[in-house]
């Protein structure tokens, strides 16, 4: 009994030093948490409304291969309409509507304005005058503008695009959009129902069916006998059309109907939704190419007449039959295709979670909440510091570092709390960059954009080890800050499908997981070190100061490694260790960098200011040497290049030189260096 009202007592007494006893203070504080914990709840799982309707048949876990993987028929919707309008929903339908419209009924979905002309200079070109608040048009509306501009088109398909102007870029991008709506309108049109009535000479002497509908497989035999029938009269009597009898000219009218008719299939490459069945070699092909070029087997059969009967329910709205359709389909497509359906189903996971995006906004609400940290931290050491018994900054005790933020009551619940949510945040980065490595079984990192992926877990990583073994609120500030800013504009090198297949140079696991993801680390501690850099200008006898030299060995350590794992990659892959390739040069410089300022430091030739504002501008040599190099487009690892990133490249890197330099000179005025 003694012994448990002991410890009960010191339990009250260590809450009463907190302040956490105080019951207004602490109701107030259970209020606000549970108000911000419904909206992170909001944040990771918002209310989405469930499509209905007839786009509900289309089967979304469809694999199909698309640039080189195969994927889910959903990521595919989403890629396509991200790539169109870099939005959710284009005229009323959501990605999956919007594919489905494509498929079933191409032409109310070429009605629909979906191609942006919104560059001036293009809109000039093309002669375009109307004002439309959004510079959207349809498929039937950019097509004879395109037919305006074959020559220019014809130009530009034997140029060099990296010397294309901006005109020439915008009508190039438009011409491929255009394209890319043909081709997966074209998809589905040799099982598509199509109406044309025949003359009676061609409807009796070829068996064209009485009541016009027809599809172009069931009458693939058909059409060709009509075309040959039309070769052989051009043949006896020539190109004269008034020499042809009236049952000659009806025969060449019509075959001129079907020939247009056909062009919708002709060419169609883009999406090949049937498996070859014949062998286990990983073989797609389009309806098109199974038919016209051969590739059909036992197994493929079935597969087209169910997709023939999906097409059907989807124009007829019967729902259940197309759901059924459907699932005919997968079951069909996942027995016959070398692909795990759990992959396909991990794919539409990640897809509807959208992880990356709820990342970016948990690392934004963290980092408002260091504020608030570091903002009452700031409060409470000023008034320890006009009561005279501020505790000591310097030093490696958790408990006199810990007394800091215990001294006020609540103050040290919102610490923990912000560091428990940063855990939160990392723990789902971690699942968003896992998710990766499962689809793509190999590690992260074969891309720009998935290294900022990573360099941005790195640095928050780092962030949050700051806060929870130094106790630096600066820590959980500096990681989600740079977290969500590397998240944020990850978005300008997400061109494409983002889980696609790494280059060739770079399709070595082994490799990518030593060399690439050292380098990497080597980054976000860099990026952690410019920034404390930062930090310590404007407060040089915090902790942030105390911090400089540890983080900045951390960075040059990973660098170091990185660099010359990469030198034995390049001699395993090139056979030569060195060949002063850009991406090499901008590695060596971070090393050289780091060596330079630690050695400074450490003679003493350096001091607190120089050294932070010098190792501040770390940040500016990990941008060259990550994104700078990159927009040479030239050397072995020129596939990063990205032309939209140049400007904001630039106003970084000003940006940062003017902000250091003005806390330096802050740092010197305050220190007196400039008293006269």
């Amino acid at each position: 009994m003694w012994a448990i009202r002991k410890k009960g007592e010191r339990e009250i007494d260590s809450a009463s030093l907190r302040g956490d006893d105080q019951p207004g203070e602490g109701l107030a504080c259970l209020g606000k948490r549970r108000g911000f914990i419904s909206l992170l709840f909001l944040l990771l799982f918002p209310l989405t409304p469930h499509a209905q309707g007839a786009d509900a048949t289309l089967p979304e876990k469809l694999p199909i291969l698309h640039e080189g993987r195969v994927k889910p028929l959903d990521s595919y919707a989403r890629l396509q309409m991200n790539r169109l309008c870099g939005c959710d929903r284009l005229g009323g339908l959501d990605a999956k509507g919007w594919l489905a419209m494509q498929l079933f009924s191409p032409e109310a979905a070429r009605d629909i304005p979906a191609l942006e002309i919104a560059h001036p200079s293009l809109r000039s070109m093309l002669g375009l005058q109307d004002e439309r608040s959004l510079p959207y048009y349809s498929y039937h509306e950019v097509t004879p503008l395109i037919g305006q501009q074959s020559e220019l088109l014809r130009r530009l398909l034997v140029k060099d695009q990296n010397i294309f102007t901006a005109t020439e870029r915008a009508f190039w991008t438009l011409f491929e959009n255009y394209a890319e709506i043909r081709q997966v309108t074209g998809t589905l049109a040799l099982l598509r129902p199509h109406t044309m009535t025949a003359p009676d000479s061609v409807r009796r002497r070829f068996g064209w069916p009485e009541s016009g509908v027809f599809t172009l497989l069931e009458m693939d035999g058909v059409i060709g006998r009509i075309r040959m029938a039309l070769e052989r009269v051009v043949e006896e009597k020539g190109a004269d059309f008034e020499s042809y009898s009236k049952e000659e000219q009806e025969l060449a009218g019509f075959a001129l109907q079907l020939h247009a008719l056909q062009r919708e299939t002709e060419n169609n490459h883009l999406l090949k939704i049937i498996p070859s069945g014949w062998s286990a070699t990983g073989e797609w092909f389009t309806p098109w190419e199974l038919v016209t070029e051969g590739h059909g087997s036992p197994q493929t059969a079935p597969l087209l007449a169910q997709w023939r009967a999906l097409t059907d329910a989807y124009t007829q709205g019967a729902h259940q039959a197309g759901r059924e359709a459907a699932q005919a389909i997968e079951a069909q497509s996942y027995a016959i295709a070398p692909v795990s359906p759990r992959m396909i189903r991990l794919e539409l996971l990640a897809n509807r979670l959208a992880l990356t995006e709820r990342v970016v906004l948990l690392y934004a609400a963290v980092f408002v909440l260091a504020l608030l940290v570091c903002r009452q931290r700031a409060v409470h050491q000023h008034e320890h510091d006009n009561t005279k018994i501020a505790p000591p900054l310097r030093g490696s005790s958790r408990d006199r570092v810990a007394g800091e933020d215990r001294g006020v009551g609540g103050r040290f619940s919102l610490f923990r709390f912000t560091r428990l949510l940063l855990l939160l945040t990392l723990c789902l980065h971690t699942a968003a960059i896992a998710v990766r490595v499962i689809l793509l079984g190999r590690p992260p990192v074969s891309s720009l954009y998935e290294s900022i992926l990573f360099v941005a877990f790195i640095s928050a990583l780092y962030g949050l080890w700051l806060a929870w073994r130094k106790r630096m609120p600066e820590g959980l500030l500096i990681g989600s800050g740079i977290g969500a800013l590397l998240l944020a504009v990850s978005g300008i090198y997400a061109e494409g499908d983002t889980l696609s297949m790494p280059v060739a140079v770079l399709n070595t696991n082994f490799w990518l997981a030593t060399h690439v993801l050292c380098i990497t680390a080597g980054y976000g501690c860099a990026l952690m070190a410019g920034t404390l850099g930062h930090i310590a200008l404007v407060a040089p006898e915090g902790r942030a100061a105390w911090m400089l030299t540890r983080t900045a060995a951390v960075a040059l350590l990973f660098t170091a490694i990185g660099t010359v794992l990469g030198g034995i990659w390049a001699d395993q892959s090139w056979g030569r260790f060195w060949g002063w390739d850009p991406k090499e040069n901008g590695a060596l410089l971070i090393v050289l960098w780091l060596v330079w300022l630690l050695h400074g430091r450490r003679t003493g030739w350096l001091g607190e200011a120089g050294f932070s504002s010098l190792l501040a501008l770390t940040n500016i040599i990990v941008a060259l040497s990550w994104f700078g190099v990159n927009l040479l487009n030239v050397g072995l690892h020129s596939y990063g290049f990205t032309r939209e990133a140049a400007t904001g490249l630039a106003v970084f890197c000003g940006m940062e030189i003017m902000v250091i330099f003005g806390l330096y000179m802050r740092a010197r005025w305050q220190k007196g260096m400039w008293a006269s």
